[in-house]
């Protein structure tokens, strides 16, 4: 797949999802299981979507998530990928279930939504660094 960067903001790549797929937010938060008020506030950049919400909408849409966190590679995934993903949700996939235990362990800690975010965003990193995975395969 081409890897794609964007510099743009999360609140940027949400606005031009939603452009993309010509729904208005309260369309778009509804699919993702949140109200129009919680959607806002990220778009506000005051609150960071929970998994499930990302989730929602990487089944509903495909959408790569790598991209509507971190702002790398395309906006969609390719038709592989999507099927792909849906199953990684529901079966355990192992980059998934680290983005849960961090984001469940830093939620009952209190932490905020920043810090969940580039805790977030380590694990894609760790997952997509090279290095990492050859480390990780002997």
């Amino acid at each position: 797949m081409k890897q794609i960067t964007s510099n743009s903001t999360f609140q940027a790549r949400l606005q031009e999802v939603t452009e993309t797929l010509g729904m208005e937010h309260q369309a778009f938060a509804r699919a993702g299981g949140v109200s129009k008020a919680t959607f806002s506030n990220y778009m506000h950049g005051v609150k960071f979507p929970r998994m499930e919400t990302i989730a929602n909408w990487i089944e509903k849409f495909g959408i790569n998530a790598n991209w509507l966190i971190s702002g790398y590679g395309s906006m969609f995934m390719e038709k592989d990928e999507t099927r792909e993903a849906s199953v990684a949700i529901s079966s355990g996939d192992p980059i998934v279930e680290r983005m849960r235990t961090a984001v469940s362990i830093l939620e009952k800690a209190n932490a905020p939504d920043e810090v969940i975010h580039h805790a977030v965003l380590s694990v894609l990193n760790a997952s997509n660094c090279p290095a990492r995975a050859k480390a990780d395969s002997r």
